[in-house]
């Protein structure tokens, strides 16, 4: 968002605010543009930050610029919630730090960090920073990447394009102006999670070239390639990769999941974006729940009401799940 002018839904700047009550203001403001946050000034610099923001309905993309300060969420203020997010932080310039589930790292220019804001972390500033960040829905995600969630608080140096090119789009999305935006607010909106998703898979096929993860990453490709087989289980699975049954589990199991919990995810995942699709508007609930890889259409469609909050009927009818 460096180059192009960004037309913002809001701007914050604590060079507004009077100095007495300069830090107040600026946690307000970060509650008002984000969540609750506690912010905690360095007693050396004088807080100077700036956020614009701009929204499409419930994505929020914004240009952020801070001197050293410490940003803290917690329970407390988790705890008023009503939409989980993911948040990506993509530094420009500087230095920041990040800690979240037990994973902690700095970030430089050209690195980024995903973030789930319904846990507990710390995103600081070590030195003055810039940052485009952007908050998703959790839900908007895992509807199409129920795995998501193994990505968070993972400090990534992105392919020397996906990175130009996530913040080039992000870049791109703020510069039309305010009204257009808003008359392609749906396909900006979808363009935006669609490059999430890239870099989101981009992420997973590093880890199996570099050996870190790559048991799991290897397993969870086979996952999405052989949804549809209803044989599918961890035993064929485990000899069509050429390991024990137990190296499988182990691998699922060192990520807190299961192979069974897993392929359930994918062949739902896979049938919300079917169900969506002109080829699913013409084929009925018994067909989908095969074509995934379910043989029960009783316990796919209660399975499908437990992950999504909604039939598979109405999705296929064009409802949204709850909340969106």
């Amino acid at each position: 968002m460096g180059a192009m002018p960004i037309h913002a839904d809001l701007i914050y700047c604590t060079s507004e605010f009077s100095k007495a009550s300069r830090l107040e203001e600026w946690r307000a403001s970060m509650s008002d543009a984000y969540y609750a946050l506690d912010i905690v000034e360095d007693d050396r610099h004088a807080l100077d930050a700036k956020i614009e923001i701009v929204t499409l309905s419930n994505v929020c993309i914004s240009k952020f610029r801070s001197t050293t300060a410490k940003g803290f969420r917690t329970r407390k203020s988790i705890a008023h919630d009503t939409t989980e997010h993911f948040v990506f932080v993509f530094v420009t310039e500087g230095e920041m730090f990040f800690n979240q589930l037990a994973r902690w790292g700095t970030l430089s220019a050209g690195q980024y960090v995903m973030l789930r804001s319904g846990e507990p972390y710390e995103l600081s500033c070590l030195s003055p920073s810039n940052a485009i960040t952007l908050h998703l829905p959790v839900s908007d995600v895992e509807d199409r990447y129920k795995l998501a969630h193994l990505h968070c608080a993972k400090a990534i140096e992105s392919d020397a394009v996906l990175f130009p090119m996530a913040a080039s789009v992000m870049q791109s999305v703020g510069s039309v102006p305010v009204s257009a935006r808003k008359a392609m607010s749906h396909d900006l909106r979808r363009q935006v999670i669609d490059t999430i998703l890239l870099l989101l898979r981009a992420e997973r096929i590093q880890a199996n070239v570099d050996g870190n993860d790559g048991h799991l990453g290897r397993l969870i490709d086979y996952i999405e390639q052989n949804y549809a087989n209803t044989d599918l289980s961890a035993r064929t699975a485990a000899q069509d990769m050429g390991m024990s049954v137990s190296h499988v589990h182990r691998a699922f199991g060192s990520f807190n999941l299961t192979f069974g919990s897993t392929l359930r995810d994918t062949r739902l995942a896979q049938s919300y974006e079917l169900l969506r699709s002109s080829e699913g508007q013409n084929s009925n609930i018994g067909e989908i729940a095969f074509k995934v890889g379910f043989l029960d259409h009783s316990h796919f469609s209660k399975s499908f009401r437990t992950a999504f909050g909604i039939s598979p009927t109405e999705v296929q009818q064009g409802a949204s799940r709850p909340g969106k």
